[in-house]
């Protein structure tokens, strides 16, 4: 290949990344997005769980690390290893929520159709204690703990 014909190449990827349009940019960068956006993505998630009168609790994550830390002499894990072998992180992050089944359902579903990629990991549920009385206290009310991953391109 000669640099001539490279050129053109380039040329042509540069006009086909013009001709998408802002909105489907903003939407891939929100598919994976580059950076970890852990605040937003709680928000999002919150969002959602608002929707269906569930509010996330106990919300816990460690910032993901790209690198093993200066100095550091433990031997990786093969899960670390090939975490960072990768062209993307992982972001992991745990909650818990209470709700009915009905809600926890389309809150599910929802997660599903958001443009962020979120993978549940595990789902684990209890019956939630009744404060309530009468009808209330009879309802179909759950304690929900979710773990949850995301992704983001790692900047190389």
């Amino acid at each position: 290949m000669n640099s001539k014909e490279l050129e053109r190449i380039v040329s042509g990827l540069r006009d086909r990344y013009q001709a998408i349009s802002p909105e489907n940019i903003d939407k891939l960068k929100l598919l994976l997005p580059d950076y970890v956006n852990n605040v937003q993505l709680i928000i999002e998630i919150e969002k959602v769980a608002l929707t269906y009168g569930m509010i996330l609790k106990n919300v816990k994550f460690d910032l993901p690390k790209e690198e093993m830390p200066s100095g550091s002499r433990a031997p990786l894990t093969r899960e670390q290893a090939a975490r960072l072998k990768k062209e993307y992180g992982i972001f992991d992050l745990t909650f818990t929520t209470e709700g009915s089944y009905s809600n926890f359902v389309n809150f599910v579903r929802d997660l599903e159709k958001s443009l962020r990629i979120i993978d549940i990991e595990s789902i684990n549920f209890s019956s939630a204690e009744n404060t309530g009385t009468g009808a209330q206290a009879a309802r179909d009310i759950y304690k929900y703990e979710l773990k949850v991953k995301t992704y983001w391109l790692k900047n190389k």
